[in-house]
């Protein structure tokens, strides 16, 4: 998802903000001028991010909302947010012969590996450099 936020420290202020946002306020000029972001300087925007780079209340509401869309105020460690989702884009999977070397040293230490844990359970090992404790 690629978007913008406006980040503030209390809901009322958020809720406020969110209210200037539906009477036509710019969301870029509004980031720039309440929010307490350091990307603010920027209009609020993110760039592209996948779920996994933001704390999951805030990925939660980015990755329902669509293009274009804003969201109700957000809370999180930070403070309270309102996002606005830029656009969306599917990141596409590796073609198969960028991956198959991977894929194969995966396999083949994947093997070695359950072998030997099989070697072991059915191996009875004895030590002949030190006496037996009796």
């Amino acid at each position: 998802v690629h978007a913008r936020h406006i980040l503030v420290e209390t809901e009322s202020e958020a809720k406020a903000i969110k209210a200037e946002l539906n009477n036509g306020t710019d969301f870029v000029k509004l980031a720039k001028k309440k929010s307490k972001d350091p990307g603010s300087a920027d209009g609020g925007d993110l760039g592209f991010f996948t779920k996994e780079q933001m704390v999951p209340e805030f990925a939660a509401v980015a990755f329902s909302l669509q293009p274009g869309k804003i969201s109700d105020p957000v809370k999180s460690q930070f403070g309270w947010h309102i996002i606005k989702v830029e656009e969306k884009r599917n990141r596409k999977a590796p073609d198969f012969d960028q991956v198959k070397a991977q894929i194969e040293t995966y396999v083949t230490r994947k093997a070695q590996a359950d072998y030997v844990a099989k070697l072991r359970e059915g191996a009875k090992i004895e030590r002949l450099d030190v006496a037996a404790s009796k």
